[in-house]
């Protein structure tokens, strides 16, 4: 038996809007993975969460832990991600939380 051309799209749309296999998964990642920044300036780094499904993040504060690859160039509060351009240089800030670790790349200028 033939459907008629509207239901089988129906059908179609109905079933590639569905979520699937993927329920519930939470997917992380930053807000932005490379940012220049002068001495003395600061911004706190921005981690999201969000459904593979949806495709829609949100920041989660407080949900990792900050590190510096080189704290005499930018200085990093490990709870609130607040991160100081300290000196003129590149330095990686990452969170240890998440496999593989999440990070970005910071020019101080």
């Amino acid at each position: 038996m033939r459907l008629p051309v509207a239901v089988a799209v129906g059908v179609l749309l109905t079933s590639a809007s569905g979520c699937g296999d993927c329920a519930g998964t939470e997917l992380s990642r930053l807000s932005e993975t490379e940012r220049t920044i002068t001495v003395g300036e600061s911004f706190v780094v921005t981690y999201e969460e969000g459904g593979s499904c949806t495709h829609t993040f949100a920041p989660a504060p407080g949900r990792a832990n900050w590190s510096s690859s080189d704290t005499t160039i930018v200085q990093v509060d490990s709870a609130t991600g607040r991160v100081v351009g300290k000196r003129i240089g590149n330095a990686t800030v990452s969170s240890g939380t998440y496999a593989p670790p999440l990070s970005l790349l910071v020019h101080v200028r």
